[in-house]
């Protein structure tokens, strides 16, 4: 075990108890005492509790001959505490909850449907579904490390990992104030005139989100041999000796000082007939149109990353607003002969503008940010512990940055959507037995995909292989912080290779360029009941 002042060897590999890091000994305090021998030395047993409540309210009331109300509530409450690793809190969780999480849950539905006449009928439907957690791990740390940027649950425990043991502090992202909510309106006109069943309406959505979880709001830090060691002797150091003597290998925090706000409206409008044509042929005939209006944030706490510029546009939506998104469906059901049915179908559905479940397109960094240190060398630490990182944070600003990775935006990519078509074709054989043959095809286009980073070197340059990672001088020097990676008085040549050197990566946001196809065919048979017996069987 070396001193990282003086690079010699401590006496008989002893840190003389003066040398002790004042917040690594209270973190070393928050390890319990060894219950089992061998390499993992420490067993815990417990009960997780996690009550639940649930509750449903129904309402029927009829207003005459023409009127009709139907309203739902339901109620849910849950409540989960889970068990960690250690004694006090502490320790990574990867399943279940991740910190006592106390969910909420509230729906309200209604119906109100309305007989103008035997030929008529209106109806409106409203719905509105809410859903809050509240998680909270080690909210009352009692450690505080100097030199913290102001963040929000700025009282937790930081996470502290020595290499070999179990970590102190609450599992990533165990802090958290989240809310969701939709709701919807809905009207649906229904009218039949002759052979045609007309239903003409709308379909508007509101979806909203709150969320304050910065997965590492007190930062955390890394030990391993660093500080401890000998770039001279192989082997030495280690981590448990570089935390007595506040050697930070690694630092990072997470910041976001105030809740992201997020609202996504959409609103469809829709017309269908079905037609009988006659007494063999029917058809169903429809279009939907859909306008997925652009997300926003409330405080305008979106940044994009302008390609051209290479600096941080704050735009209030991320995307255009697309006026043509028309859904059309048909169908059709052909009775060939008394035995012989064919079905037919084709639509196009829309769906949300990033292609994926969200319909938030705006990115949020640099109101969600992540700030860190390194040791230059993996033989000098980042800092002492007791002293407290200097990284800073700044206001967001056009070159908020510099030295990170940033996200743009592809502002003319459209909604995904989905195109569904099946052809069936159904036989009677006999009295009792059915045969059908299908084929069913789907193909959803403008999908999301991760996002990929788009500052990689050019193929052409791969060619100078190892002179690629040769240390040049930093244009750049200064302007990006010291805090980043790319912040030194030198760099590896390949990042200046770079289409964007000055940031670590570049991906456009939820980038929705990716498709999927489904084809299949099924098959099923069955026999309806008759002398006791039924069959029903299918590929």
């Amino acid at each position: 075990i070396f001193d990282p002042l003086t690079h010699t060897p401590f006496a008989n590999n002893t840190i003389p108890t003066p040398r002790f890091d004042s917040v690594g000994m209270q973190v070393l305090a928050h390890y319990p005492v060894p219950n089992v021998t061998g390499a993992n030395n420490f067993v815990r047993t417990g009960t997780e509790p996690d009550n639940q409540d649930q509750a449903d309210f129904r309402v029927d009331r009829y207003f005459g001959e023409k009127h009709r109300f139907f309203a739902r509530y339901t109620y849910f409450h849950d409540d989960d505490n889970p068990v960690t690793p250690l004694p006090d809190g502490s320790g990574s969780l990867t399943s279940g909850v991740i910190g006592h999480a106390i969910t909420r849950g509230d729906a309200l539905a209604g119906d109100y449907n309305w007989t103008l006449s035997p030929s008529m009928l209106n109806q409106f439907r409203f719905g509105y579904s809410r859903r809050d957690l509240n998680q909270s791990s080690l909210q009352n740390g009692g450690i505080t490390v100097p030199g913290l940027p102001q963040n929000s649950f700025s009282s937790v425990l930081p996470i502290f990992t020595v290499a070999g043991l179990q970590q102190i502090g609450p599992t990533t992202a165990a802090n958290s104030k989240f809310t969701t909510s939709i709701t919807e309106y809905m009207d649906t006109f229904s009218i039949v005139r002759g052979r045609h069943t007309i239903k003409f309406g709308t379909d508007i959505r509101r979806e909203a989100l709150e969320v304050l979880n910065p997965p590492n709001p007190t930062g955390s830090f890394a030990f391993s041999t660093t500080g401890s060691n000998s770039s001279s002797v192989a082997g030495s150091g280690n981590a448990l000796a570089s935390l007595l003597l506040g050697q930070v290998n690694a630092f990072t925090i997470d910041i976001q000082k105030q809740v992201i706000q997020p609202r996504a409206h959409i609103a469809e409008f829709f017309v269908g007939d079905d037609w009988t044509v006659s007494n063999r042929l029917t058809l169903n005939i429809g279009t939907r149109y859909t306008l997925n209006f652009p997300s926003t944030e409330i405080h305008d706490q979106g940044a994009v990353f302008n390609l051209n510029t290479q600096v941080l546009d704050f735009p209030h939506t991320a995307r255009n607003l697309e006026c043509c998104d028309f859904g059309p469906r048909v169908g059709l059901a052909y009775r060939v002969g008394e035995t012989w049915v064919i079905r037919s179908g084709y639509g196009m559905i829309y769906f949300e503008q990033s292609g994926i479940t969200t319909p938030f397109t705006i990115p949020q960094f640099p109101f969600v940010q992540t700030l860190g240190q390194q040791s230059p060398d993996n033989i000098s630490g980042a800092f002492t512990l007791a002293n407290g990182p200097t990284v800073q944070v700044t206001a967001p600003n056009p070159n908020s940055g510099l030295g990170q990775g940033v996200f743009g935006t592809d502002r003319n990519n459209g909604s995904g959507y989905s195109q569904q078509w099946n052809l069936t074709v159904q036989k009677v054989i006999g009295k009792d037995w059915n045969v059908e043959l299908s084929y069913l095809g789907s193909k959803n286009t403008r999908l999301g995909i991760p996002d990929a980073n788009i500052n990689q070197l050019p193929s052409q340059d791969l060619a100078m292989g190892s002179a690629l990672l040769t240390k040049v001088a930093n244009p750049y020097f200064g302007q990006i912080p010291a805090s980043s990676s790319l912040g030194a008085a030198t760099i590896a040549e390949q990042q200046l290779l770079r289409p964007y050197p000055k940031f670590t990566s570049v991906a456009l946001f939820r980038d929705n360029v990716g498709n999927s196809s489904y084809n299949a065919v099924a098959a099923k048979l069955e026999k309806r009941l008759s002398h006791g017996l039924t069959v029903n069987a299918s590929y």
